[in-house]
């Protein structure tokens, strides 16, 4: 879940005749295509009943930092002039996020006035809703400065001072833009004092991410992850007709599985580009990731960074003698872009080489090996396997691997 709602933050209104309900909520951070969960309504008086009310919805239009609208099982009538009553609670789910990868340019882009780049980042520990002035709980403010500004997507939020895991309160939200829910694992930013003045274009864009979600079976059931945030873990229910929602991979958090529970350790990654599980070993591996101790990969999230569980656990991400937890960070390119599992290997591709892992046992576990440099690929979906040759789309050519990387010949490349 993204936030949940406390109790009565959340009222309906229906208008006789239509089955389009609004919903207030002040500062919901919901966008078009969000999902919402109620729970604790009572009726508006008419058909527009508990049951009605008290399911999952889609949002429809955003009217206002504080209303949206919904669109209800059954048309509403004269009786349904009720609210839901005092103990509505809305459960949202992550925002569904950008549908296309865009960049940001002109004025404002990269941060205030034009930066192109942050002097500092890190990432949340905690979910904080619209409103909330406490303190901002992250990994890690090293490199921060000591009171100033971060943002947390397009929202600025200012803070008085720092302590080793938090950004102190009372912090200022939405300044100088609008507020907005956050959730665990999002990016946090800080750019630099040098940043060109007001009104100053940027040189170059600043790329605005569009959501895209990897996901690998875990047995029967389910790790993903969408790009830039937290890994979670869809467990399968012992009731064929329930579908449980994603439980949130994390530091010291409880996830309910049906043969038992289990809780990551300390140095579970809190945030990802791309997962991926072993197909025979079952290791789950963490691809563009970091570590919130800081021992085993920096705390800020690395593009380079691959890290991997224990075999056959998802808990254990801590390397020890009697483990096969592990990591690595690669050398060639600025950030690993995809990955994806053959008949023998896993290979992973950064924006500049392949590379091919696999699995060697104790004491090493996994091997990498550098099968070409100077490629490229054009999206982390770009990239499939037939008949164990993998072929791929780059910028400006196709290539294949089937024991050696070769360009695949192609007579449309010059019309794409």
């Amino acid at each position: 879940m993204r936030v949940t709602t406390s109790a009565g933050a959340v009222t309906f209104a229906a208008t006789s005749g239509s089955t389009t309900l609004i919903v207030t909520n002040a500062s919901h951070g919901a966008q078009v295509a969000d999902f919402v969960c109620f729970t604790g309504a009572v009726t508006l008086g008419g058909v527009i009943t508990a049951t009605v009310l008290n399911r999952e919805y889609q949002v429809q239009t955003v009217t206002s930092n504080n209303t949206y609208t919904i669109t209800s099982s059954v048309a509403a009538n004269a009786s349904d002039i009720g609210n839901g009553g005092g103990s509505v609670i809305g459960n949202y789910q992550l925002t569904t996020g950008y549908s296309t990868f865009t960049l940001g340019v002109g004025w404002g882009a990269g941060g205030w006035g034009g930066s192109v780049g942050p002097s500092a980042t890190t990432a949340l520990t905690a979910s904080i809703n619209s409103s909330s002035t406490a303190a901002v709980a992250v990994t890690s403010t090293s490199g921060f400065a000591a009171s100033g500004l971060i943002y947390i997507g397009s929202e600025g939020i200012s803070y008085p001072s720092t302590t080793g895991t938090t950004f102190a309160s009372p912090v200022i939200r939405g300044f100088n833009t609008t507020a907005a829910a956050h959730t665990n694992g999002d990016a946090v930013f800080q750019y630099p004092s040098t940043a060109t003045g007001w009104g100053s274009p940027a040189t170059t864009g600043i790329g605005i991410q569009l959501r895209l979600w990897s996901q690998s079976n875990y047995g029967e059931d389910l790790i993903i992850n969408p790009r830039g945030a937290a890994m979670y873990y869809w467990a399968n229910n012992a009731s064929p007709n329930v579908y449980d929602r994603c439980q949130i991979i994390k530091v010291a958090t409880n996830i309910v599985t049906k043969s038992g529970t289990f809780t990551p350790d300390s140095t579970c990654p809190s945030v990802t580009n791309f997962v991926l599980v072993s197909d025979a070993s079952r290791f789950t591996f963490a691809f563009g990731t970091n570590d919130p101790t800081g021992v085993y990969a920096t705390v800020a999230q690395d593009p380079m960074q691959i890290r991997w569980s224990d075999q056959n656990s998802v808990a254990t991400w801590t390397p020890a003698i009697t483990n096969q937890a592990g990591g690595i960070r690669l050398s060639h390119g600025s950030q690993i872009i995809t990955a994806i599992q053959t008949r023998q290997e896993i290979l992973v591709l950064t924006d500049s080489a392949i590379y091919s892992f696999q699995y060697l046992g104790a004491p090493y576990v996994w091997g990498s090996q550098l099968l070409a440099d100077n490629i490229s690929i054009i999206s982390p979906n770009a990239m499939v396997v037939v008949n164990n040759v993998t072929y791929w789309m780059g910028t400006d050519k196709f290539y294949m691997y089937s024991g050696r990387v070769e360009t695949l010949p192609c007579a449309l490349r010059q019309y794409i």
